[in-house]
């Protein structure tokens, strides 16, 4: 049993924090470090899952298989830079995609992430998928030992009203770009990917964080 199932069997056991309700945390970002608000992290993965799941479960439904996948896709969201790089390479060029990032987001990172043995990861993960699967904005299951992460309507519902409530557009055209390009791929497949197009990560100590450097 995976750790995500032990925590979805224990958190759908809860029914008291099953019912609770998703709250949008309206504080100005310059008022507070994003990187400290679960909400914060749990919004961006919910962008993330809306718009690009294409993994097939059971031939029905749509998600992200495997934490290494979700892990490297939510990379790319965090870091724009290194996702205008990635557009450059030769599985990519081809596709001609309009991708231009304003100045701001040139110099910016969602929240830093760390090296880890498997490339970008955050040790915040376990705590924001505990906070949206006891808000049923996500649903795990598991195949072959493997997780798949999934939206539910409520999720779908939350990412709508997160739009309503600020200007998420930068957000939601990067998810659109990284549909089209990095999450066709398997997880494994973009491990390599940022080993071998990012050495500078790749060559970083365990445990250090990413800066948002550009790839030369």
């Amino acid at each position: 049993m995976t750790q995500a199932q032990q925590l979805l069997e224990l958190l759908q056991a809860n029914d008291a924090i099953k019912r609770t309700s998703f709250v949008v945390d309206e504080t100005p970002l310059e008022f507070f470090d994003p990187d400290d608000s679960v909400e914060f992290h749990a919004s961006r993965l919910l962008f993330l899952l809306q718009y690009c799941s294409v993994d097939i479960f059971d031939g029905q439904m749509t998600g992200i298989k495997g934490r290494t996948k979700l892990a490297k896709l939510d990379f790319f969201l965090r870091y724009p830079v290194y996702l205008e790089q990635a557009l450059c390479a030769p599985e990519f060029e081809y596709l001609h995609i309009d991708f231009h990032l304003e100045e701001c987001e040139r110099h910016s990172i969602e929240a830093k992430m760390i090296r880890y043995k498997y490339g970008p990861w955050d040790s915040k993960y376990y705590d924001v998928f505990a906070y949206l699967l006891a808000k049923d904005l996500i649903s795990v299951k598991i195949k072959d030992s493997v997780d798949y992460f999934m939206i539910t309507e409520s999720g779908a519902d939350a990412v709508g009203r997160l739009i309503q409530h600020g200007p998420y557009q930068e957000l939601t055209d990067r998810c659109q770009v990284i549909k089209r390009t990095l999450a066709r791929f398997p997880g494994t497949w973009l491990k390599n990917f940022v080993y071998r197009r990012f050495p500078q990560i790749v060559g970083q100590s365990l445990g250090r964080s990413i800066e948002g450097v550009l790839y030369a």
